[in-house]
């Protein structure tokens, strides 16, 4: 391992930091130069005189030498050209600037800038001779960087790793080695405790010294040439104390030519090894635990979230950021009809039991057929089509899935009848068009969804079904390409439009079908008279009608009576016994007549 120190001296205290240099066997990176508006001749000299600058931190305040903008991209380039000026002079070998890739943009601004950053990169190398290290500096994550070495074709152009800016940013040291690999050239040392770049003496923060040695180990056993190495602090007393924290811990020592800091023993390399070898072993140990718990997270969300939103979320660069943007998708609605009263009659435990059951077979269904369920809203499902799975049969997806859901309702209830629990109704609402989908929420909490005006309008076909039934809107249908079975279509004003809507009633779609046989109604020998009350947006209002039910059949009811009703109207029906159900208003056959379901 060859390692050759550096410290970053003070013009002001030159000859003591000569001084200390000389002691300790360190070599300069000057840094001092690139901080001042001014820099005389004399001033660059006196550096250069010492004999020790193997190394120039060249100016990086507010520089982007490839910036969009023309004047700032000259200016930078400017000051740059001055660094390289001063470098030569001092007789530097290496110059260091920091990337200065703005850390919040990604996708083509950052393929711009890592493109354009190569290439200019390339041309101030090979024109100074000067090996180049470009530095991790207000980098988020190691990506920047990553994608900049992808396109650099230059043995001379390598990375500089900041442990210290390393440590604050969202990717753990480890990663910034495993990531850069032989990229990595250069080393700045200084401690921090993960959120502000304090420079502070080694072994004071929260950097794991331990590890980032073994690591650099690895890493400098393959790369075979000396690594400079910067104890990157301000004071004399932090540089000697940082030194010997260095030296009792054996971190980043070895040989290097004519600039041996430290030497170790045989022994001592020997040991230090086996310590390496144990840390490796337990860092094996870890990674297995993590991958372990990171399974369980993953088994853990899905049990909350759809396996294509988890996916989205953890892997996808976009995944946890707040927002969305707009999409044409189709959005399905449905609800168990009647499930309130139903509710009241079982026992916690039986009813979660049952529903449990329900909303599981359902996601399924919906799942199978490229849908993703978003949220259970009590016994009504609220599920997606188009995203995040992307697909321009979204609309077709929607619509074979809500038949096979009808479809599947017999099995559901043959399961609920074999454990003494009610029968269940479902309707199903369909709309597709264009929605806002994304990260909704607050840092506290978030989650994914959809907003807009075609997700209310689904929820208001949804409200018009009944059991068994299937509405879809006249865009969706426009998106179809496969035949639907129709049974009759009409026009409805849904509460915020001011236009009509039509909706069609499906019973199938290709070869597949959910068409319920006709339900004939049987007159009652006697009579039952009933107390109507109408019900609007789920409140029922207090004026009685009363009527009376003259026939019924497995599902409906005929209702008669001398008020006026409208096809799709909620009413509460009170029978003689006081018990009270809620229905809907399904066919209106005659004057003064109402089947109701």
């Amino acid at each position: 391992m060859k390692s050759v120190f550096q410290i970053q001296p003070k013009h002001g205290l030159l000859s003591k930091y000569v001084d200390f240099a000389n002691q300790n066997n360190l070599l300069f990176e000057v840094l001092e130069t690139s901080m001042k508006n001014t820099v005389y001749p004399a001033y660059v000299q006196d550096f250069a005189n010492t004999g020790l600058v193997r190394s120039f931190h060249g100016v990086f305040i507010d520089i982007n030498p490839v910036s969009a903008n023309s004047r700032q991209r000259a200016l930078s380039r400017e000051l740059i050209g001055e660094s390289i000026n001063h470098a030569k002079i001092m007789g530097a070998q290496n110059l260091v600037l920091h990337g200065s890739c703005f850390p919040f943009l990604r996708d083509q601004y950052l393929e711009n800038w890592a493109t354009e950053s190569a290439i200019y990169y390339n041309e101030i190398q090979k024109e100074s001779g000067l090996n180049l290290f470009i530095e991790n500096s207000w980098d988020v994550d190691t990506t920047p960087l990553q994608t900049l070495m992808e396109r650099v074709d230059n043995p001379n152009i390598k990375v500089c790793l900041d442990l210290g800016h390393a440590n604050f940013s969202r990717d753990r040291i480890s990663k910034w080695f495993w990531d850069l690999e032989d990229k990595i050239g250069y080393l700045h040392l200084s401690d921090n405790n993960g959120f502000f770049d304090r420079h502070n003496t080694l072994g004071t923060g929260n950097i794991d010294w331990q590890m980032a040695d073994s690591l650099f180990r690895v890493l400098s056993d393959k790369a075979g040439a000396e690594i400079p190495i910067t104890i990157e602090l301000d004071t004399l007393e932090e540089i000697e104390k940082s030194l010997e924290f260095l030296k009792e811990n054996h971190y980043f020592t070895g040989e290097a030519k004519n600039t041996t800091v430290f030497h170790l023993s045989e022994t001592e390399d020997e040991d230090n090894k086996e310590k390496v070898d144990d840390l490796v072993g337990e860092l094996s140990e870890q990674n297995e635990r993590l991958e372990r718990e990171n399974k369980l997270l993953n088994a853990t969300m899905e049990r909350y979230l759809s396996n294509d939103i988890v996916k989205h979320i953890l892997h996808s660069p976009r995944g946890m950021k707040m927002g969305g943007s707009k999409s044409n998708l189709t959005v399905l609605m449905s609800d168990l009809r009647s499930f309130t009263a139903i509710s009241e009659h079982l026992h916690s435990r039986d009813l979660l039991t049952m529903l449990n059951h329900y909303l599981s077979e359902m996601t399924l269904i919906i799942n199978k057929h490229s849908g993703t369920v978003l949220e259970f809203i009590g016994d009504g499902i609220m599920a997606i089509f188009g995203a995040p799975i992307v697909s321009e049969e979204h609309a077709t997806n929607a619509v074979k899935a809500a038949v096979e859901m009808q479809n599947h309702m017999k099995v559901i209830n043959d399961w609920n009848k074999e454990r003494g629990y009610p029968n269940l109704k479902m309707g199903v609402g369909i709309n597709t068009g264009d929605v806002i989908v994304g990260n909704i929420g607050g840092v506290r909490h978030t989650k994914f969804g959809v907003i807009g005006s075609n997700v209310n309008i689904c929820g208001r076909i949804e409200g018009y079904t009944s059991g068994g039934q299937i509405y879809i809107s006249e865009k969706t249908k426009e998106q179809i390409k496969d035949s639907l079975t129709i049974e009759e279509s009409f026009k409805i004003t849904p509460k915020g439009l001011n236009d009509d809507l039509e909706i069609f009633r499906i019973s199938g779609i290709g070869e597949d079908s959910c068409k319920i046989p006709e339900d004939k109604l049987v007159a009652l020998e006697k009579e039952i008279p009933v107390i109507v009350r109408r019900v609007v947006d789920k409140q029922v209002l207090p004026h009685d009608f009363y009527g009376k039910i003259t026939a019924k059949s497995k599902d409906r009811l005929k209702l008669e009576g001398t008020f006026v009703l409208g096809r799709f109207d909620n009413i509460q029906i009170t029978f003689p016994s006081q018990e009270k159900g809620l229905f809907k208003v399904v066919r209106l056959p005659e004057e003064g007549v109402y089947y109701i379901e």
